[in-house]
């Protein structure tokens, strides 16, 4: 199909793909058009990500996917994300796991509460 490029399940003429390219968050525009905030972000995070407690709460996935993996098959978390909520570790779809305003503690504290 010349001219249609298929995204997800829909298909989109190529001029259309090129208008979906362009939009972006506000926070992403900021970030390409200043360079030396883009490479302080990178240093910021590469430094937060290789954090000790990072660091253990990846492992901590990795070992609860690992297990959930071998009890029922990594075929049914396909498009979830194991999220850490107050109740434990749960599995939730990829794009609704981007925080919580009340499972994640540093939003509530951030908020007042405990």
């Amino acid at each position: 199909m010349n001219g249609w490029r298929l995204i997800g399940y829909k298909f989109l003429y190529e001029t259309e793909y090129k208008e979906l390219k362009k939009m972006v968050s506000k926070s992403a525009k900021y970030y390409q058009e200043h360079p030396l905030a883009r490479k302080r972000k990178a240093m910021y995070d590469s430094k937060f990500e290789s954090s000790p407690s990072q660091k253990k709460k990846r492992r901590e996935l990795a070992k609860h996917n690992a297990a959930h993996d071998k009890k029922y098959g990594a075929a049914s978390r396909k498009g979830m994300d194991a999220s850490h909520t107050r109740s434990g570790i749960r599995y939730k779809p990829l794009s609704v796991n981007r925080g919580s305003k009340t499972d994640m503690a540093g939003d509530r504290r951030a908020r007042g509460g405990r």
